[in-house]
């Protein structure tokens, strides 16, 4: 996990720990931490199984796998103006497909795991949500350090991109 969740993870009482993705399996296989944070369809399939036999679902939204697809810029300014929104709509058709596709893996995974002895523990909402408000100051300490570090556009960036996600998944529900 990143610098960022490994905080968040402190800020509920655990201790999170980067540990490089090619060094994940090793470091479960061998007790130097007891699980980790990761997309079921990883866990599953790279055989974290074998040695963390509880999971849950934290409630991120989103799944697993990423359902965007980048573009140089220059390239997108260079294509005919009649062309450009085309090519945003067949890019955000590919996203939903992907990310529906990764979302209907779930079940699948989660069946696939119980089949191999781990057991779901499911969070109350009354704690999920305790765990969300203990977590809330991280992003404020991201906007902080990204404005030391000479990037004082990065509140505005996040309330930009948060504002899209709320809007695009009001969207999707409708």
């Amino acid at each position: 996990m990143g610098y960022y969740d490994s905080l968040a993870f402190e800020k509920m009482g655990a201790k999170g720990m980067q540990v490089p993705w090619t060094e994940a399996f090793l470091a479960v296989q061998r007790k130097i931490v007891d699980g980790l944070n990761c997309g079921i369809t990883s866990f599953e399939s790279l055989g974290f199984w074998q040695y963390c036999k509880y999971i849950n679902k934290w409630p991120i939204h989103g799944t697993g796998a990423s359902g965007f697809t980048i573009m140089n810029g220059k390239v997108f300014d260079s294509l005919p103006s009649d062309l450009k929104p085309i090519v945003k709509k067949v890019f955000r058709e590919a996203g939903d497909k992907i990310s529906k596709e990764n979302d209907a893996l779930v079940p699948i995974y989660l069946d696939k795991l119980k089949k191999h002895g781990l057991e779901v523990i499911d969070i109350p909402d009354d704690q999920v949500k305790k765990c969300l408000d203990m977590t809330k100051d991280v992003r404020q300490v991201w906007i902080e350090q990204c404005k030391k570090a000479g990037s004082p556009e990065a509140e505005e960036m996040l309330i930009k991109i948060e504002r899209f996600l709320a809007d695009y998944r009001a969207g999707k529900k409708g």
